[in-house]
């Protein structure tokens, strides 16, 4: 199933997905350009310091964030070639428990039912 991904999918599409081991494909994975999460993603303190200590782009770091349980697979946008290899350089990122678990603090799945706008 492609969806665009943002959290809204983790209240109770991507759980019924995984309950029926349906993988996700995420259209804009790291939120469109310019968005207000795309925003507060890049300018979050914590994601630039996991960026400086991986040494990759907090782009990145977001990505691997968004793939990190193997089931949903991303479909990010590369306007310049470099994109391209900052985009598969993301799948070799291995964040451990406590940069997830401040990923997670930082950017909730919402509390209740969303409205998708495209599926």
């Amino acid at each position: 199933m492609t969806t665009r991904a943002h959290t809204w999918i983790e209240y109770d599409l991507l759980p019924w997905q995984r309950e029926r081991n349906i993988p996700t494909r995420a259209y804009c994975p790291l939120a469109q350009g310019g968005s207000s999460l795309q925003k507060r993603m890049m300018n979050n303190p914590d994601v630039n310091k996991m960026a400086e200590s991986h040494q990759v782009k907090p782009m990145q770091i977001a990505l691997a964030w968004s793939i990190r349980n193997g089931d949903v697979l991303a479909m990010p946008k590369a306007v310049q070639e470099q994109h391209i290899y900052d985009n598969a350089a993301a799948a070799a990122i291995e964040l451990n428990e406590e940069e997830i678990k401040i990923l997670d603090r930082a950017f909730p799945p919402p509390r209740k039912k969303m409205p998708l706008d495209i599926i």
